[in-house]
């Protein structure tokens, strides 16, 4: 009979996000090993689900959507002025919100969630509960039931806690329930976990407990995905590149972008975007616009042409786009456009090698010579079996594997 494991993930995992497909990657492996139980806030359906050998169960709470509430306040039937009044309120106690009450998602749901999860680890001889925090309200919930059990608790990061985390630096300066959060995971969870970067930054923090801590990488190197076929890219009329992922204005430098494909080369440039973009055509380059479309859909695509992986950096420091195991695992070549130096996906990128990073900071006319020869050069070489073994650490199964020793050790 196989032993139970408790997943606690607060927004589930059938987001299409890189945390939901490291989540998905991991339960996929895990469900051969153990009985899965997930508990989440998730509100959109009150029915309890089983399938795929994983049981959901729902703690069930209410939590804060903004673009919800500003879609519905959009299409209110009312004057134009009225809704535009209203709206501006109600971004502006939204925004005072999430300043001075953080998680603001606990609020609503950290009652259901508890109760939910004590009922379920009374009943059932679990011999761990795992969070995996894209968001960090699944570790916020657990260090909560942990104060009710005595069960086995391993937090689970892919992204810095709070106090390192860009996207929570404005709300410390009024929130200091954020500057306590770190603190107590290190204070009730048995065993928390880092991606590789991360890892050796939290090793050098003094408050951190040091034999708590493990190493557990990125599970997105998929084998499956890899392409065999020889690519010469520069021998064709067209040089097609391929962008899977966001391109936010706020964090990327869209502008810089099309300014340098629109000098790359003799040749068309297509720029093959999946994902949510909003970008202004404004130079002499073909851009083709997939939209938002599902991980696997997205793969898909990838494999028809002779794509180069195009990977726009942004200014969190401690940031790895899946997009490059993406790539990576379907054999690409890669061009990769930084805004900052000494980036974790360095380290990624040099172990695969098919690869060509630029500074913005260097200049147009630097970088233009050296994209020119590398897309001049490149090709699809590279080994499947070398790549298999070099990125061993991030498949899947390999981080199964490694989550139950962590069990076994704690």
């Amino acid at each position: 009979m196989k032993e139970r494991l408790l997943f606690v993930i607060s927004d589930f995992l059938y987001l299409n996000n890189a945390n939901s497909i490291c989540i998905n990657n991991i339960l996929n492996e895990l469900k051969d090993i153990y009985k899965i139980d997930i508990i989440t806030n998730e509100n959109t359906n009150e029915q309890d689900i089983n399938a795929n050998g994983v049981t959901l169960y729902r703690g069930i709470g209410f939590s804060i959507d903004e673009k919800m509430i500003v879609n519905r306040i959009s299409h209110l039937k009312c004057d134009n002025s009225i809704k535009r009044v209203f709206l501006f309120i109600t971004k502006c106690l939204l925004a005072i919100f999430k300043l001075t009450i953080w998680p603001e998602i606990s609020i609503f749901s950290r009652t259901a969630i508890i109760r939910r999860a004590v009922q379920l680890i009374k009943k059932s001889d679990y011999v761990a509960m795992v969070s995996c925090a894209g968001n960090i309200n699944s570790h916020v919930f657990s260090f909560e039931i942990k104060k009710f059990s005595s069960i086995k608790w391993i937090a689970i990061s892919f992204d810095p806690l709070p106090n390192e985390n860009y996207v929570f630096k404005h709300r410390a300066l009024l929130n200091f329930n954020i500057k306590k959060i770190e603190k107590r995971i290190f204070k009730y969870a048995d065993a928390i976990t880092f991606t590789n970067n991360l890892h050796y930054l939290y090793l050098k923090r003094g408050e951190c407990v040091t034999n708590k801590l493990f190493l557990l990488d990125f599970p997105l190197y998929i084998s499956d995905n890899r392409d065999m076929r020889q690519r010469r890219i520069g021998i064709t009329d067209s040089v097609e590149l391929l962008y899977m992922g966001s391109l936010n204005k706020k964090v990327r430098n869209i502008d810089y972008l099309c300014e340098l494909l629109s000098h790359i080369y003799d040749k068309n440039i297509i720029l093959n975007i999946i994902g949510d973009s909003v970008i202004e055509n404004k130079y002499n380059i073909v851009i083709k616009n997939y939209g938002y479309l599902l991980h696997d859909d997205a793969i898909k695509i990838a494999k028809l042409k002779r794509y180069i992986g195009f990977n726009l950096g942004n200014n969190n420091r401690y940031s790895v786009p899946s997009k490059i195991f993406d790539y990576i695992s379907l054999n690409l070549p890669i061009i990769s456009i930084e805004i900052l130096r000494n980036v974790p996906t360095d380290y990624y990128l040099k172990k695969y090698g098919n690869y060509l990073t630029i500074w913005e900071g260097d200049g147009v006319t630097r970088n233009l010579e050296k994209l020119n020869a590398f897309i001049s050069s490149c090709s699809t070489s590279i080994s499947s079996i070398n790549t298999d073994k070099m990125f061993e650490t991030n498949s899947p199964r390999y981080v199964a594997k490694r989550i139950k020793e962590i069990i076994l050790k704690i």
